[in-house]
């Protein structure tokens, strides 16, 4: 995996996928935040280990997540702690699926619907559909929506700086 290009110094990417990289391959998050400084990344130490740590949580968690009802509010323990905003809301990242009308190849894009109350998987994937499978995205995009299926539940928490 390539996190700079050739010319694109300092160009390093999205953190929380290099972290979901370094997670998958075993590295500590302190190995991580070392390369990361490495390749010319700034990030706190305090916001990069919290960080590293919710990235491993909501990866260690996706078998169970799949697991769930799609009509029943997560119990407790179903959520992750997604550190954001002030912290008291409960946000679900869905992935909707779509085929491109001009290729007709599958994709996915991410959608998280966040609310002040829990909330069900359908709830989230019904709110996911219905912004991106209107018919002005479907002519905007070229993307015909065919599904959408949730990926990870979190309460949130404070985000201290």
């Amino acid at each position: 995996m390539t996190f700079v290009g050739e010319g694109d110094a300092g160009a390093i990417g999205n953190p929380a996928g290099f972290m979901a990289y370094h997670v998958h391959i075993g590295s500590s998050a302190t190995q991580a935040l070392a390369e990361w400084r490495d390749l010319g990344g700034t990030f706190g130490d305090r916001a990069w280990y919290q960080t590293y740590g919710q990235v491993a949580d909501t990866i260690a968690r996706s078998a169970d997540i799949a697991a769930l009802d799609p009509g029943a509010i997560p119990s407790a323990g179903d959520y992750g702690e997604w550190a954001m905003g002030n912290g008291g809301q409960y946000a679900t990242q869905v992935n909707v699926t779509y085929v491109d009308e001009e290729t007709g190849l599958r994709g996915a894009q991410p959608f998280t619907y966040i609310t002040d109350t829990p909330h069900t998987p359908d709830e989230a994937e019904t709110a996911a559909i219905a912004e991106y499978g209107s018919d002005e995205n479907a002519a905007r995009y070229g993307q015909q929506v065919t599904g959408a299926f949730t990926l990870h539940v979190w309460q949130t928490t404070p985000y201290a700086t």
